[in-house]
This record gives C-alpha cells, structure tokens and sequence, in this order.
C-alpha cells in the first residue's frame, strides 16, 4: 500500500498531471493515491473552486484559455447548421415591437437572419448585423458608433459604449467565444467584451447563443460572470453531463 499523501501535497500532484495530460480520472486518483471515490471527487472540486480545473463526468479537465481567434469567415462555417437552429429559436423568443440587442458574432448573425420580416427595433454594434437588416422595412436599426474591428466587423471603444449607456432592451442576445460556470461569458477582445458588458447591463433579458462547441471553454477576456445571464440556446450536441452543470448554476438552457 502507498504512503498516503498530505491533502495538499496530493492536490499539487494532481494538478500537475492535469496540467500534463490535460485531464485525470477519479478512478486513476484512487488506484495512485489509494483515496476512496469521495475524497478523489473532493480534491477534484476543491481545484475546480480555485479555477484550475473544470471537473467533468468521472474526473477533471484543465480550464481550456483559448488565444487564437479564427476569422469571421472560418468561424461562420463551423456548425452552421446549429447556428441556423440557434437563432431560429432566438427569433422566436421576440414579440412583435419589442426592442433587442445584438452583440457582434456568427451566432447572432444568424439570430438577425431569423428576425427578418418582424416588426422589431435592433440595437448592434455589428456592421454586418446592420447590414443584413438594411433592407428590411419594418425593421428599425440602430448601429453603434465606435471604431471597426475588421475580423468581426464590431464597432468599439468608448463611442460604442456611450452609444448604449442610458438604453433599456427588452431582450439581448449575446454572442461568445466561450462560455463556463466558473468563468462566465468570455470573449477574446477586452474592448469587445467592454461592448457586450454594456449591451447586458442595458437588457431586461440576457440570452446567450452559442454552439456546443463554446460551453466549457473559457477565451481572454469576462463579459460577465455566469448569473448575469437568464437563458442559454445552444443546440443538441451539448453533452448532457454540460448542460446539467449550467442548470445546476441556476442558467437556464434551452437545446434548439
């Protein structure tokens, strides 16, 4: 039998073959720790609560920070077709008249798509969101000032932000590159995420779309943590084990 390890001592030891392998397994933690189930889970959940690790059915993976941002273009083409169910189920959110709000991002892009013919009044700060709708007669569009930021085609800074100090929404729909239980709603750009802050902080409703591809994933930069938001539409690939997690934090999820 091994010589049972300090609680912290074991811990550190744990973390770094997270860090090595990217991921552990409760039935590892026991056969190389000689630790009953509960006391591998409790390791497990007290890294989770520092935010070294985000644990997962039967163990534990490292929190993913993702650096790289892929273009608006490569972006757009990855799951489509859950991107089109998103934002119909989005779309179908919107009363007649009502005022929304959308960030920047191929999801909300596809939301806007799915609005068209409505009688709705859109906030973005999204150039090509503005002119996806520029022809749309019952659809009032109000864009942003701001400075553009080409591969999202957003406008930002201080101009965008003012833009939307002072306005109350009915519903925003808020686009991410990442989203986690313990990290929030995430972005890659800081003035990005400065936008998008102001936009939910002006909503009476926040609604989170993104693929399954985002949940788990924490990028840069917090727009805001977790409990700012009321909705999360994703499609049906989540994995139940995630989509359980995000209901047990009180954020409701809605498969499209």
């Amino acid at each position: 039998m091994l010589k049972p390890e300090k609680p912290a001592t074991r811990r550190l030891q744990i973390l770094e073959a997270l860090r090595a392998s990217g991921e552990v397994r409760v039935e590892d933690l026991i056969a190389q720790f000689d630790i009953s189930p509960a006391t591998a889970r409790r390791d497990l959940r007290l890294l989770e609560r520092q935010g070294l690790a985000i644990r997962r059915h039967g163990g534990a993976t490292t929190p993913e920070l993702s650096l790289y941002e892929a273009s608006f273009r490569q972006r757009e083409r990855t799951c489509s077709v859950e991107k089109r169910r998103i934002g119909l189920a989005a779309a179908a959110l919107v009363a007649d008249r009502q005022t929304v709000a959308l960030t920047g991002g191929t999801t909300t892009t596809a939301v806007a798509r799915a609005l068209r013919g409505r009688q709705v009044v859109v906030v973005t700060n999204a150039v090509n969101i503005a002119m996806e709708l520029a022809r749309e007669e019952r659809i009032r569009v109000h864009l942003t000032g701001g400075r553009l930021r080409g591969s999202s085609y957003e406008l930002v800074g201080g101009a965008a932000v003012q833009a939307l100090a002072g306005l109350n929404v009915d519903l925003a729909f808020i686009g991410v590159n990442g989203i986690s239980v313990e990290r929030g709603l995430t972005t890659f750009n800081e003035e990005e995420a400065e936008v998008n802050r102001a936009m939910v902080y002006a909503a009476q409703r926040v609604v989170v779309v993104a693929d399954h591809t985002k949940m788990g994933k924490a990028t840069l930069v917090q727009i805001c943590p977790i409990n700012a938001a009321h909705l999360f539409i994703t499609d049906s690939g989540a994995a139940p084990e995630e989509v359980e997690r995000f209901r047990r934090a009180g954020l409701e999820v809605l498969l499209a």
